[in-house]
């Protein structure tokens, strides 16, 4: 019997997440007994999610006072961000993992770990 893994990252957001990601696609494909998959997370929040995830990249560039009320928030009021991803994400979310049925959810942006 396989055992599934669900991995979680962002393509969209810098490569950080992509690298990580690639080299855990490299491992677990040297086992025959497991399958994963590999979904850009942000997509569950559909167009809205995407453009969202798309947006670090020139906020952290451009933005600093942005960043740092981003960064604020999500440090003093994490309940909050929790609230709003999880609300986000949550349907196609849900879908997907009814569909494929993971043993295992690996995330590897820290926007998804809670939600």
């Amino acid at each position: 019997m396989k055992r599934r893994v669900l991995i979680l990252t962002s393509y969209v957001t810098g490569h950080g997440h992509k690298s990580i990601t690639n080299a855990l696609e490299v491992e677990l494909s040297k086992y025959e007994n497991i399958e994963f998959k590999s979904v850009e997370a942000f997509e569950f929040g559909g167009k809205v999610g995407l453009r969202i995830g798309k947006m670090y990249a020139p906020i952290i560039r451009t933005s600093e006072d942005m960043w740092k009320f981003i960064y604020a928030m999500s440090a003093t009021e994490p309940h909050l961000v929790k609230s709003v991803v999880k609300r986000i994400i949550k349907r196609k979310f849900n879908k997907l993992v009814d569909e494929f049925n993971p043993d295992i959810i690996v995330t590897v942006h820290p926007a998804f770990n809670s939600a």
